[in-house]
């Protein structure tokens, strides 16, 4: 079952006697005491904290199992054409609703790459980027986001997992 980002909302207002974290418990413990069903979201692991390079092999939370990312959706529209893989990653990292986090690419990341398709999908970006990395580079994609690095490492929770091969 696919999310979609489109119909998610959210409202906040500051009250500058509170601290973030005050209005927080307090919004929350009224939206329990109005309708506990209001909170599913809440300790799901739903939220945009990215749990961090040395915690990829860590169970997916609740969230990100019932609603795993599609790296299969058509991102937002790029101008077809030759680019460089710095600039494909970047650009996919801004058009899509989940963490991209990829390390330093050495002497990849101004490789020319071609954008064949106007409206391509993460899977297409990530298949045209490992075309031209070498196989000590691995994409792994996990329920609730995708890690890019030079290395041969496998993961208990990995969903799908692409190496170099140029």
């Amino acid at each position: 079952m696919d999310l979609d980002p489109g119909r998610m909302t959210f409202k906040s207002l500051r009250i500058m006697v509170f601290s973030a974290f005050d209005v927080e418990s307090i919004l929350i413990a009224e939206m329990r005491r109005m309708d506990k069903a209001n909170l599913a979201w809440n300790d799901s692991g739903f939220g945009s904290n990215d749990p961090g390079r040395k915690r990829d092999n860590g169970e997916p939370a609740d969230f990100d199992r019932r609603y795993p990312i599609n790296v299969d959706l058509p991102l937002d529209p790029m101008e077809a054409g030759t680019t460089t893989v710095g600039k494909l990653l970047k650009a996919a990292r801004s058009s899509i609703p989940y963490i991209l986090r990829y390390g330093r690419l050495s002497d990849y990341a101004d490789s020319p790459v071609i954008i064949s398709n106007k409206q391509p999908t993460m899977r297409n970006i990530l298949m045209s980027v490992t075309d031209i990395l070498p196989p000590d580079y691995q994409v792994t994609m996990f329920h609730g986001r995708v890690i890019l690095y030079r290395e041969i490492t496998g993961y208990d929770y990995a969903v799908e997992t692409i190496r170099g091969r140029g």
